[in-house]
């Protein structure tokens, strides 16, 4: 069938699963299976776009270059929504990660914590921040909801895994969006 499936292992298998029950000509031997495989794609192509989202948007130091991700992987009118903070578009988003990376020591990065889920056009990805090696010392998750291929909200919670880490992330973050909401 042509297709190429790579980093979702779970996506992989199903939709080789799918390709042994094809035709002759590679066509699926029923409607179902074509079906199928189609849904499996989908959700192949929404959990990458997870994964874009946490590695070249909250991963992503640079803010132009942020700016760029976002573009392609959120919709116009996206709204994130993550500790204490709601904001709508590409330049109100970029801003919001760019006070989340204020906050985190300069070695912290994010990393996918377990398999992305995708169901009904709403995908869940559990995510780990802390230094680049080493063992996160805050986890949270990102629920999506997605429309045509973008990301048209995002909620986002934190678990820290520390007291401590959690009064200081929320007591930073909120006097830095302070101080950016004075100059402005």
């Amino acid at each position: 069938m042509g297709v190429a499936v790579t980093g979702y292992t779970g996506a992989g298998r199903e939709i080789a699963a799918v390709q042994r029950h094809a035709g002759p000509n590679g066509m699926p031997l029923a409607s179902n299976s074509f079906n199928l495989q189609h849904l499996l794609i989908m959700r192949y192509e929404l959990s990458r776009i997870m994964e874009e989202n946490l590695d070249q948007v909250w991963n992503q130091k640079d803010p132009a270059a942020r700016l760029k991700a976002i573009e392609k992987i959120y919709s116009e009118s996206a709204i994130l929504h993550h500790v204490e903070d709601q904001v709508t578009g590409f330049d109100a988003i970029n801003e919001s990660v760019s006070t989340t990376q204020k906050v985190l020591p300069s070695n912290f990065v994010f990393t996918k914590q377990s398999p992305v889920i995708i169901n009904s056009g709403i995908g869940r990805l559990v995510w780990g921040v802390g230094p680049a090696g080493q063992q996160p010392v805050a986890t949270g998750m990102d629920i999506v909801q997605f429309h045509d291929g973008k990301i048209v909200a995002l909620f986002n919670s934190m678990i820290a895994r520390s007291r401590h880490f959690t009064c200081c992330w929320t007591a930073v973050r909120n006097k830095i969006a302070l101080d950016s909401h004075r100059t402005h």
